[in-house]
C-alpha cells in the first residue's frame, strides 16, 4: 500500500473514529429518548436540515481525512446567550459541541476548532463583518446567533449567507430565545440527565429500556432522509432563511429554534411548532431531562437571566448539533470506506472537491438586501475585541506610531474591560473582552494603515460608546503603503494629507469616509480640541 491510498493505517484510524462516533451518537439518543418518536418530534422541528448542507459537510470531513494536515473550523458569534453570560464559559454551547465532537476528529487526524467569539449585548453591526477577524480564516461552519438584536433584519440574514461563503463554509443560524423547564420537579434519577456527569453507562440497571444506539449505513441515510423531510415540510429557521428562500443553497443554511413549525410531519399530520413536542415534566411522564435541574444555571446561585440559556439548555443546544453532526461524519466515514479499494487518496480528493464546487455553486452574484459596500465583496474587519484568533487583523496590527501619540493621557491609550454582562470572576471563564483606543478631545491623532479598499468606503467605530466620534475629523493620506519595514517608525503624513468631508453617521457608534479612492491609504482620526471633555473610543475599522 502506498502512502497515497487507504492504508491500514487510515482504515484503523476510520474505525477508532466509528468508535467514538457510536459512544457519542448513543449518549446523546439515550439522554434525550430518541427512540421515543413523539419526543423526538421536538428535536426534528427545532434543528432539522437540508440534505444538499448534509453533503456539503460530509464531503467537507471526507477531504479532509484524505488531504492529512487538515483543520476543521466552527466560529459562533452572537450575544451573551452564546456567550454563556450566567454560566461558566466552558458550558455554552459551542464548547459542549467541542468537547463531544473532540475525540471523533481527534480519531480522524483532523485538528477540530471551535472558536466562540459571541460578546455581550453587541449589536449585529459591526460583529457580523468580522466573523473573520475574530474567528480566523477559512472557516468550515458559521455559527450567528443575534435574533434578540437583530431577528427581523433581512440584509443580516443575507450578510451571514455571504460571510458563509466567503469561506466556503456552512451558515448555521440559531434564535436566541428558547425556554426553560424551571417548573418542573426535580429529577428522580440518581443523577439528573442533562448533568455533564451523566452517562448511559452510569445510570441504574433497568431505567434504560433500549438498546445503544449504533450508527450504521442504513441508520445514517435514514436520518438524513429524515431531516431532509422535515426541513422541506418546515425549516427550523425559516424565520431568518426565508428571505432568501433556496438562492444560497451554497452555504447549506440551516439552524436551531425551538419555535421551527412543521406543516404537516408533526402531531399525525396535522403540523405543530417544535416546542409543542418537548414532553411534559419528567414527573407527569415526560422525558427524563424536562426536570428542574436543566433550568440550573452555571454560575453559584444557579440563577440567571430569563433570556439566557441555562447549563441544560446550552447542553441541549450543544448536542442536538453534534448528534447531526457526528452522523455525517459518520456519513463520511462510510463514504471511505466503500471508495478506497477503486480509489487512491488523490483522486478521493479531487472527487470530493468537485462535489464540493457543485454544492457550494448556489449564490447569487449580487445581493439581494444586504447593503452593497457590504456584500459586493468581503470586507476587512479590524478590532482588538476578544475572543481573537487572527493576529493579522488585530486593530493594533495596521496601527501606526505617530510623534505625539504616548502611552497615557491625553493622547490615545488602549483600554481593556470585559465585554457586557461577562462576568467579573475569573472562575467562570467569560473571554469576551473588549479593548479600545480612548482618547479626550485634546486634537491627538491616531493614524491607521488602510489596505485594499474596494468600495470606496472605510467605516470607523466607537463600538459601544453612544456618539464617541461624534467631534472626530477625518484625514486621509491617499495611495501610501507603509512597507514593512517602516510600520514601526514615527509616521508623517504626506503632502497630499486631505480632510476628508463626506463623513456617513451610521447607527452602531460607526462613522463610514465615503469617496474614498481605491487602493492603499492612511487614514488619521484626530479629536477636536473645542471639545476637550469628549471622550472618543475606536473598536473597529473595517475596510470596505
Amino acid at each position: 500500500n502506498g502512502s497515497n491510498e487507504i492504508n491500514k493505517s487510515d482504515l484503523h484510524a476510520l474505525h477508532a473514529a466509528k468508535s467514538q462516533a457510536d459512544k457519542l451518537a448513543n449518549l446523546i439518543y439515550q439522554r434525550f429518548e430518541f427512540h421515543n418518536k413523539d419526543w423526538f418530534q421536538f428535536f426534528l422541528g427545532s434543528s432539522n436540515m437540508p440534505d444538499y448542507a448534509w453533503d456539503i459537510l460530509k464531503y467537507k470531513v471526507a477531504k479532509k481525512f484524505v488531504d492529512g494536515n487538515s483543520t476543521f473550523l466552527f466560529i459562533f458569534g452572537g450575544s451573551s446567550v452564546t456567550a454563556g453570560h450566567d454560566n461558566y464559559y466552558n458550558q455554552s454551547y459551542p464548547l459542549v459541541l467541542e468537547r463531544r465532537l473532540k475525540p471523533v476528529f481527534d480519531a480522524l487526524g483532523i485538528t477540530l476548532l471551535v472558536h466562540n467569539i459571541a460578546q455581550g449585548a453587541n449589536n449585529c453591526r459591526p460583529s457580523n463583518l468580522c466573523y473573520e477577524a475574530m474567528g480566523g480564516e477559512n472557516a468550515d461552519f458559521i455559527g450567528w446567533e443575534q435574533s434578540f438584536n437583530c431577528g427581523r433584519s433581512r440584509d443580516v440574514f443575507e450578510l451571514i449567507a455571504r460571510v458563509a461563503h466567503w469561506s466556503k463554509g456552512v451558515a448555521y443560524y440559531s434564535a436566541s430565545g428558547a425556554f426553560l423547564p424551571s417548573g418542573c420537579s426535580p429529577s428522580k434519577d440518581k443523577i439528573y440527565w442533562t448533568s455533564e456527569e451523566w452517562t448511559p453507562e452510569k445510570e441504574l440497571p433497568g431505567v434504560i429500556k433500549v438498546p445503544p444506539y449504533v450508527l450504521t449505513p442504513e441508520n445514517v441515510t435514514d436520518y438524513r432522509k429524515e431531516q431532509n423531510e422535515w426541513y422541506l415540510d418546515g425549516n427550523s429557521v425559516g424565520r431568518f432563511t426565508g428571505v432568501y428562500g433556496t438562492l444560497y443553497k451554497g452555504v447549506g443554511p440551516h439552524g436551531f429554534s425551538v419555535w421551527g413549525h412543521s406543516s404537516h410531519k408533526c402531531m399525525n399530520n396535522t403540523g405543530c411548532t417544535a416546542i409543542d413536542k418537548k414532553g411534559e415534566c419528567q414527573d407527569k411522564g415526560g422525558p427524563h431531562w424536562m426536570v428542574q435541574e436543566t433550568a440550573w444555571y452555571g454560575q453559584d446561585s444557579k440563577r440567571g437571566k430569563e433570556w439566557h440559556p441555562s447549563a441544560g439548555m446550552h447542553l441541549l443546544r450543544g448536542e442536538v448539533l453534534a448528534f447531526n453532526m457526528v452522523n455525517i461524519v459518520a456519513d463520511a466515514i462510510f463514504m471511505l470506506e466503500s471508495n478506497r479499494s477503486s480509489h487512491s487518496k488523490e483522486q478521493l480528493s479531487k472527487l470530493y472537491q468537485e462535489e464540493l464546487d457543485k454544492l457550494q455553486a448556489t449564490v447569487p452574484e449580487r445581493a439581494l438586501y444586504c447593503y452593497p459596500e457590504e456584500c459586493a465583496q468581503k470586507p476587512m474587519c479590524y478590532t482588538n475585541y476578544e475572543p481573537h484568533y487572527n493576529p493579522k487583523q488585530l486593530l493594533s496590527a495596521i496601527l501606526l506610531p505617530i510623534a505625539n501619540m504616548t502611552t497615557g493621557s491625553p493622547g490615545w491609550i488602549s483600554v481593556r474591560k470585559n465585554g457586557q454582562g461577562a462576568s467579573d470572576d475569573p472562575k467562570y471563564g467569560h473571554m469576551d473582552k473588549r479593548t479600545v483606543y480612548v482618547s479626550q478631545g485634546v486634537g491627538v491623532e491616531i493614524s491607521f494603515r488602510v489596505e485594499g479598499v474596494r468600495a470606496k468606503a472605510i467605516r470607523v467605530c466607537g463600538y459601544t460608546h453612544k456618539e464617541s466620534l461624534k467631534f472626530a475629523h477625518f484625514f486621509l493620506d491617499p495611495n501610501v503603503t507603509v512597507s514593512v519595514s517602516d510600520r514601526q517608525k514615527v509616521y508623517t503624513p504626506t503632502t497630499n494629507q486631505y480632510a476628508a468631508t463626506n463623513i456617513k453617521n451610521l447607527a452602531d457608534e460607526c462613522y463610514q469616509v465615503q469617496d474614498v479612492p481605491l487602493g492603499n491609504h492612511v487614514l488619521t482620526i484626530k479629536t477636536d480640541p473645542k471639545h476637550p471633555t469628549h471622550i472618543s473610543y475606536i473598536s473597529h475599522i473595517i475596510i470596505l
